[in-house]
């Protein structure tokens, strides 16, 4: 992220994610262009584009879109236990995964 503003194809390129992300973001109300050049495209400042980096962190963690928005405007000490749960389900989903990748990897030594 830089105090660059961009319009939505560099806001794109620069976060690897494509214009109908931008845009679901927009639905749901998570981010909005600040602006426009004068060719009429869309510009973002470094505030929407630090949103955007928020949104998809908590993505990656493995919330929808439509908490997001809620998570967004929770107050720090709520917001902090919802993270906390959430951890809980990912480790939760990890050593599940790693139960799975045990059996596998004895069925592939058992084939191989």
């Amino acid at each position: 992220m830089t105090d660059k503003v961009m319009t939505l194809h560099e806001l794109c390129d620069a976060f690897g994610i494509s214009r109908r992300t931008v845009q679901g973001y927009e639905k749901h109300g998570l981010v909005k262009a600040t602006g426009r050049n004068t060719r009429g495209y869309l510009l973002y400042d470094s505030q929407m584009q630090a949103e955007i980096q928020r949104v998809r962190q908590f993505q990656n963690f493995g919330f929808q879109v439509k908490e997001i928005k809620t998570l967004m405007i929770l107050p720090e000490a709520e917001l902090l236990d919802r993270l906390v749960e959430q951890k809980s389900v990912l480790e939760q989903r990890g050593a599940e995964l790693g139960e799975q990748l045990a059996l596998l990897a004895e069925m592939i030594e058992q084939l191989g």
